[in-house]
């Protein structure tokens, strides 16, 4: 009966921590409570708390947790507004195969561009393409941010140059 247990101790911890969200989750936040649920039960796993081997965390470190994961998700949505649906435009369509094939030149154009690219320039430009900020890019490479910004610009000027002369832009 070993797993019997393990499972209702699974299942107490859920409760515990479903409670200390409820107390520690701001209202903007309550539709999200179950995922936030999940990523305290997460950080539980990977600090060990929940591993089912000692004694359940205290209700404080509970508390602890749900307010931080809270805390990250309000930062989180601050960083990176999250956009609806409806106001995102529309895939291309599979069955238009000359639009897809129009956007894999253009993809294929970018691609052979970014490679005349100064290398400093090439990795703020390609992940400015994927999506992150300056301050995220200077981050993950470990620069300041000026130099970021500035390598970021100058990479961005010289792939709209390629693109042109390619005849991909006007």
């Amino acid at each position: 009966m070993p797993a019997t247990r393990e499972r209702a101790d699974l299942e107490e911890l859920l409760a515990r921590v479903r409670r200390a969200v409820a107390r520690t989750c701001p209202r903007a936040l309550a539709s999200q409570a179950d995922d936030i649920a999940q990523l305290v039960i997460v950080r539980l796993l990977e600090s060990g708390r929940a591993d089912g081997g000692g004694e359940p965390p205290p209700t404080s470190y509970l508390l602890k947790v749900a307010w931080t994961v809270a805390v990250d998700e309000i930062r989180r949505r601050s960083r990176r507004p999250e956009v609806r649906l409806e106001a995102m435009p529309s895939p291309v369509a599979p069955e238009d195969p000359e639009r897809a094939a129009s956007s894999r030149e253009i993809g294929d154009a970018i691609t052979a561009c970014l490679g005349t690219v100064a290398p400093s320039r090439q990795a703020t430009v390609a992940l400015q393409l994927l999506g992150h900020s300056v301050p995220e890019i200077a981050a993950l490479l470990g620069w300041s941010g000026k130099k970021t910004e500035h390598l970021a610009a100058r990479g961005l000027r010289d792939l709209r140059a390629c693109l042109e002369r390619k005849g991909v832009i006007p």
